[in-house]
């Protein structure tokens, strides 16, 4: 059998088995058309100087050609409000500014600073150096109330959200974490089921504000049931006030008001120890 033909050093060329049409096929990723997704802000001519045309050449349209940019730079307006005076009504009138204009910082800046804070996770002080080197004159403590304090719907909807998902999962989970709140230690309780999370502010993590946040800061609702019956035994509450506990009524909703005063009442005779275990325990059953 004859041997295969050798390259100039000895070696045997390897074998190409595709031909050369098919090396020539792009495979090419397809593009999708961006410029159909991109919003147009303004556009601008772009005359041919008339200077460098030959005196046979024809007008044929227009070539678009789209380039995007963004400009981060000062938005400062003085606004010069109309004052009025009635001396029938003893009032002054003023004019009242644009919707979203209320403070020193209009409503861009406090987007921006929602924007790359929560979506481009950028700290408070690398925040206020971006803002600041744009020129804005803003200080330290003006950035914080504007991320944290004027927003008074964010609460509601917090709590809507969390309602919508305890509501609709089949488990929560609760973590607990220490934080500062004006200068005091709290603790951040984080709630957490499959659909959202959620953290609620409390002065301790204690079992009746773990509870609080697992439901969502309703009002308290207690329940002297069998539950609770059980839950007070492996305490070992002491007979005494497990004999007093039965004047309370049975198995019947109460709110916290309500408990604290029965508590008042017939089982007087309940330590502060066991007192707690009480109300943790009835806040449990209910």
């Amino acid at each position: 059998m004859p041997s295969r033909p050798k390259g100039p050093l000895g070696r045997t060329p390897a074998q190409d088995s595709s031909s050369e049409a098919e090396r020539r096929v792009p495979r090419g990723r397809i593009k999708s058309p961006k410029n159909e997704q991109i919003q147009i802000d303004r556009e601008e001519p772009c005359p041919v100087d008339r200077a460098i045309l030959p005196e046979d050449a024809e007008y044929k349209g227009i070539v678009p050609v789209i380039v995007q940019n963004l400009v981060l730079r000062t938005d400062n307006v003085r606004f010069l409000k109309e004052k009025w005076y009635a001396p029938s009504t003893g009032q002054t009138y003023l004019g009242a500014l644009p919707p979203g204009f209320d403070g020193q910082f209009g409503p861009d800046l406090k987007s921006l600073a929602w924007l790359l804070t929560n979506v481009g996770l950028m700290s408070q002080p690398k925040l206020l150096e971006v803002v600041r080197a744009a020129g804005v004159k803003i200080s330290s403590g003006h950035l914080g109330q504007m991320l944290i304090h004027q927003h008074p719907n964010l609460d509601a909807e917090a709590k809507a959200l969390a309602e919508a998902s305890l509501a609709a999962t089949p488990w929560q989970q609760l973590d607990h974490t220490a934080t500062r709140v004006k200068g005091k230690d709290q603790h951040c309780h984080i709630l957490t089921t499959p659909l959202a999370t959620v953290a609620h502010t409390q002065p301790s993590k204690d079992r009746l504000a773990s509870l609080d946040s697992l439901r969502n800061n309703r009002p308290r609702t207690f329940r002297f049931n069998a539950d609770a019956e059980a839950l007070l035994l492996q305490r070992g509450l002491s007979a005494g006030v497990r004999r007093n506990l039965t004047q309370l009524p049975w198995d019947t909703e109460l709110d916290e008001p309500t408990l604290l005063g029965l508590l008042d009442t017939y089982v007087g005779n309940a330590g502060p120890t066991q007192r707690q275990w009480l109300v943790e325990a009835l806040a449990l059953a209910a």
